[in-house]
């Protein structure tokens, strides 16, 4: 099997579950934890792997491995640019505007950087394509993605989901989306190469 078939995507989710079932055995290394005793880069990217309970990771982790597989088959590059961006910048963006914040989880953050990476890439292809309607629908989601979000921090609760386990953070909605938006349209910025999990194909 060659590398360039395997899924990000399964494989995340799979790194995802486990973690999930080891919770236990591995709080005593804080990967929630990214500013303790200083930065730390690894607990940048673990704590979005973490959940507060079962309903948690069940929503992050269905709707990240449904926006991931769909972005990665699209554009595996820029797919995975998303990821990294994402899972480094929103804690640092939390750390900036909830400095009262100690510890960190869940996909949630990383989920509205793939549906802005998504909305935003396939309305770009719409418009090149001279397809209005679609570009325009296209647009629709991310207003949408906006309202959503917007309303989430005059709230300051999530609007879909509710779980009392953890105190919603919709700032990292905001930050997630934002990247993923940004490294859409980011023209020149990775090569124009679409890695599928059965194929690489040129991409216009």
């Amino acid at each position: 099997m060659r590398l360039a078939s395997i899924s990000v995507t399964a494989l995340l989710s799979l790194c995802v579950l486990v973690l999930f079932g080891a919770d236990g055995w591995l709080s005593r290394w804080q990967l929630d934890v990214p500013f303790r005793n200083g930065l730390s880069v690894p607990r940048l990217l673990t704590c979005h792997a973490l959940h507060w309970s079962g309903s948690h990771l069940v929503w992050d982790l269905a709707v990240f491995s449904l926006l991931g597989a769909l972005c990665e088959m699209r554009h595996r590059p820029r797919f995975v640019a998303t990821l990294v961006a994402s899972a480094v910048l929103i804690p640092l963006g939390i750390a900036l505007l909830h400095p009262e914040i100690s510890r960190y989880r869940g996909l949630s953050g990383i989920d509205s950087a793939l549906f802005g990476l998504l909305a935003a890439d396939l309305g770009r292809q719409r418009h090149r394509e001279g397809d209005r309607t679609g570009a325009l629908v296209m647009g629709l989601f991310l207003v949408g993605l906006a309202g959503k979000i917007g309303l989430e921090c005059l709230q300051g609760d999530n609007l879909f989901v509710s779980d009392s386990s953890f105190v919603p953070l919709p700032w990292a909605h905001a930050l997630g989306g934002l990247v993923g938006v940004a490294l859409a349209l980011g023209d020149g910025l990775l090569p124009a190469v679409s890695l599928s999990p059965v194929a690489i194909t040129a991409r216009d």
